[in-house]
Formats: C-alpha cells, structure tokens, sequence
C-alpha cells in the first residue's frame, strides 16, 4: 500500500475554531499520511466558505500536521466541493481513506469505480480510517500555535461569526514570486491563497540564472527552471483549473511586479514582507498603483539549518539532500577501499 497515490476527503467545521473537528481530520490525515509514501491528495470541502485570513490558518494548520507526520511526502490540499468528480477524472488514484463514519461511503464507490472504468483508470481501493486518538502531542502543537497566535481566538462568539462572514478580498490580478525549488508545503499554501484571491488573473514568477540563484546554499542542487515551472503549473490547476495564469521566468528580483498594471495584489510570504514594500515603493516611482499586500504565515519544519529559523524551506531540503549524497559516496569509497584489501589479501596468499 505504501507506494501507492491515496486520496483523502473532509471538511472544515463550520465554526473554523470548532478544535473537535480539526482534531478528527488531523486524525484522518494521521492515518492516511502513515499509508501512503509517493503523494497525498486532500479535497477540503466547505474551504472556500471561509475568508481568506481562515483559510490560510487551516492551510497552514493542516499542512503542518503533513509536515510532522512525513516531511518527504507529498501532499495536495484542494479546495473542493465534489471529491466525487475529482475520483473519476484522477487517474493516478489508487486508494481512497474515508473515515469511520464513511463519510464517502463503499457504495458511492461503486459508483465512481464504474464511472473509472469508462475512462479506462484503474479501480479505487477503500480504506476506512479506524476511530482512534492522534498522540496528544500532535493536536496541541499544532492546534495551540494556531490558537495562541490569533488574537481574534479570544473573542466572543458573536464576533467570531461576525468575521467568519466577512467576505473575501478578491483581486483582478494578482502577482508573486520564487524560486519554487522542491515544491514543498510552504510554496502550496502561498500558491493556494494567490490561486484563490485572484478572480481574473495570476502572475507567477518563477527566478532563475545565477545573479538570483548563485548565492543560495547548495545552489547547483537547485532544480532546472523548467522543471520548477511545470511543477507549479500542474499545481495551479489542481487549486484553481479555470483560472488564467502565467508563469515568467525572473532574472531580476521584481519582474512584472513593478511594471503590471493589470494587478492590483501581491501575495508574500512573511519572510519577504520587505520585498514587497519595495515593490510598492518602485510602482509609486513608475506611476503605478500600490499593490495591496497578502501576507502567507510559513510551514514549520522539522530540519533546518540555522537554529532559529524553524521554517520549511528550500535551502534545508536541498540540504538534505546533500547529506544523502555525501553518505552515498562516503559508502562508495568504503566499498572501493574495501575491494582493494581483499583483492591485496587474495595475492599475499597467492605468493605465500
């Protein structure tokens, strides 16, 4: 089963500050990420239904719960409506996890598994989620940071409702930028939240070149430029498939940024917060209207290099990777000086 491509489906409380239910799909996602080794896709339902400032909390929240559980897998949050539909049209699905109240149900799929059959896919495994309790450790750290970071978690409950109805901030066009190496969860989030607020158009930038990447740690382990782009764009249409989008390739640290004026919003990460006040600050030079701007909290990791940076990034991934390289030739020069003494032995006992 560990090979395999799972698909999981729940959806978020109504009241988003409801613990009990993020406990349960923590617990889901618990179970499923412990079966599956090559990738995870988790259509949340009733996502979209929350303002933008929520559902960038439960990206957050849930893609951390990733991230402690399996750092090396993975996983695909979707905003979803119909995980049915999705079934019948992912054909690299082989599993399904439902939970132990069935919320898809065996019959349902039946039903999709016919409907997979036209389009000659394979047929959906099931797997029902036994009830059982996450360790405590697990829905605390995650839940609590949530919570003890949120000023709003204090407030009453009429003003809780109050803001869960706010309406989202939509945007014409939206823009933002990055290297995108390893495609981790932090790069999903934010790529997720730029997906979902732009209403007419995104622009993706995507950097390259050495002025940009030479500095970065382990550079020459950065991935080409277009596998990076096509990762993002794959991605991209799972979040938003009738969105129009463009990927350009960056050779300077702003790009169309400073020169679009068809957007009207930037989306950061908090880490690069000071970039775009320079972005607004060269648009108001150009005679360009200031981008609003949206700010994405980061994906904690559980490796990192520097000791107080406890974020998922890029450089520690690459990293680890490195790690891995130096063991492998490490075992290979072992098995190479290992072959030369016995080959030396086999002739000192050939002349003797």
């Amino acid at each position: 089963m560990s090979n395999k491509i799972g698909f999981l489906s729940f959806s978020v409380p109504t009241e988003p500050y409801d613990v009990v239910s993020h406990e349960k799909n923590i617990t889901l996602l618990y179970t499923s990420i412990g079966k599956v080794q090559k990738r995870l896709f988790v259509g949340i339902q009733n996502l979209l239904k929350l303002n933008l400032d929520l559902i960038q909390k439960v990206l957050i929240l849930y893609y951390n719960v990733t991230i402690l559980k399996n750092p090396q897998l993975e996983v695909i949050l979707i905003p979803m409506d119909d995980p049915d539909s999705f079934l019948e049209k992912e054909a690299g699905i082989q599993i399904v996890f439902d939970s132990y109240d069935e919320e898809l149900g065996k019959e349902n799929l039946l039903e999709i598994n016919d409907k997979r059959k036209e389009n000659n896919f394979s047929p959906l495994e099931y797997f029902e989620c036994e009830e059982k309790k996450i360790p405590l450790s697990f829905s605390t750290s995650s839940l609590s940071d949530w919570c003890s970071t949120d000023d709003e978690f204090d407030l009453d409950i009429n003003e809780k409702k109050k803001k869960k109805k706010k309406n989202n901030p939509t945007f014409s066009g939206v823009v933002l930028g990055g290297t995108f190496d390893r495609l981790h969860s932090g790069h999903r989030a934010l790529l997720t939240v730029a997906a979902l607020s732009a209403t007419k158009k995104l622009i993706i930038g995507v950097t390259d070149g050495k002025k940009l990447l030479g500095k970065k740690s382990h550079s020459t382990l950065i991935e080409s430029y277009e596998c990076r782009s096509k990762r993002v764009e794959k991605f991209i249409k799972y979040i938003n498939p009738f969105l129009n989008f463009e990927i350009v390739k960056l050779s300077d640290p702003f790009g169309p940024s400073i020169t679009a004026k068809d957007i009207s919003a930037i989306v950061v990460s908090a880490e690069t917060r000071r970039g775009a006040d320079r972005v607004n600050e060269l648009r108001k030079q150009n005679g360009l209207m200031e981008l609003e701007v949206v700010v994405i909290d980061y994906v904690k990791s559980l490796v990192y290099i520097n000791p107080n940076d406890f974020k998922l990034s890029s450089s520690s991934l690459r990293h680890l990777d490195w790690l891995q390289m130096q063991k492998t030739l490490l075992s290979k020069k072992k098995k190479i000086s290992n072959s030369k003494h016995e080959n030396y032995d086999r002739r000192t006992k050939f002349y003797k």
